[in-house]
């Protein structure tokens, strides 16, 4: 099975747009091929996301700069009800993209998220990738809902929209992510719940763990649990790495999450050739990145992360990129703004 790492690796030094769309186009061959998981398609859409400052994968003639997702979802994020939430989250995204793109309409059964693309401005044909982007939007919709609920709204889900048509087999791992109906050819693409979720109060999370970021941990942590059921469970190592990136900060709060000792904890990882300050290293490299290509200066980042000063943080950034983080933000954002799709 190939290792989407290697993918994510060359995306670092890419600084032409030509190059992100074939590295993408690879990811999506793969993803198609079943030759990696949905999990991993996911963890290199937010790697290129990172590494090109452009939250549309250049797909949309309107691109969305670096950090679009976060004002959306921090935006929501302050609203009282979940039905509150899918409101203003509708209501930014059309703010961004120019045009009523989104709608949420409620009726006596439910409440539905509905995304009719039919005039959106693609770069690229309406075709069968395009189909499969608006169903992975579907899933990081529904997952950041569950975060905002904080509960699991699966239950709650009534029936999932595609414009598929039901025989089209090509790269539907996103579709095998539902287990609720599925109806194929429509006309838009959506999310319709049961109305009892419209009521449902937002919990309040730690403010130092960003939307974004916490909706991707929840991305990620649902697929795998819809894993096939006799597929591996989660190692300790990802756990981990989950429980990071949703704000938990020493290994005391992380074993407690796990439920093991910190010596116990210790003992896993180091079954499985890493450690925890190893993991937390990956984990502030991710946070750092993204908050550097959102224009975060180094200064506010290091602080963001706990180090002493910039210089602390500029040494770490460069022994695990292998470059400053200057040097990373201009390479992230050398790709030209015109975009050629053919």
């Amino acid at each position: 099975m190939t290792d989407p790492g290697q993918i994510i690796d060359e995306i670092h030094t890419a600084s032409i747009a030509d190059e992100l769309a074939n590295r993408l186009r690879v990811g999506v061959r793969l993803l198609s091929e079943n030759q990696i998981q949905l999990a991993d398609f996911f963890r290199l859409l937010h790697e290129l996301a990172l590494a090109t400052g452009e939250e549309t994968f250049t797909l949309s003639s309107r691109p969305m700069v670096a950090g679009t997702a976060e004002f959306v979802f921090s935006s929501a994020a302050h609203c009282a009800t979940i039905g509150e939430a899918m409101h203003a989250i509708a209501r930014a995204y059309n703010i961004l993209h120019g045009d009523a793109y989104n709608v949420v309409k409620s009726t006596a059964g439910g409440i539905t998220y509905a995304i009719d693309d039919e005039r959106f401005p693609y770069t690229v044909p309406r075709d069968a990738f395009v189909c499969l982007s608006l169903e992975c939007t579907l899933i990081v919709l529904h997952c950041a809902l569950c975060h905002f609920a904080g509960e699991d709204l699966s239950p709650r889900l009534k029936q999932v929209f595609t414009g598929r048509s039901p025989g089209q087999t090509w790269a539907n791992q996103a579709l095998a992510f539902w287990s609720t109906p599925i109806r194929y050819r429509a006309r838009r693409y959506g999310l319709s719940y049961d109305l009892s979720v419209a009521g449902l109060p937002l919990v309040r999370h730690r403010d130092s763990v960003r939307p974004q970021v916490a909706i991707h941990s929840r991305v990620i942590s649902l697929i795998e649990a819809r894993g096939a059921p006799d597929g591996p469970p989660p190692t300790i190592g990802q756990e981990v790495v989950l429980a990071l990136r949703d704000g938990l900060q020493s290994q005391e709060e992380v074993a407690a999450r796990l439920g093991v000792s910190v010596a116990t904890l210790r003992r896993r990882l180091e079954e499985e050739a890493t450690s925890f300050r190893g993991l937390r290293c990956q984990v502030l490299d991710e946070r750092g990145r993204q908050m550097l290509v959102e224009g975060g200066e180094i200064g506010a980042v290091a602080e963001a992360l706990g180090y002493s000063d910039a210089r602390s943080f500029a040494r770490a950034f460069r022994h695990w990129n292998g470059v400053t983080p200057a040097t990373w933000v201009k390479m992230s954002r050398a790709a030209p703004a015109g975009r050629d799709r053919t």
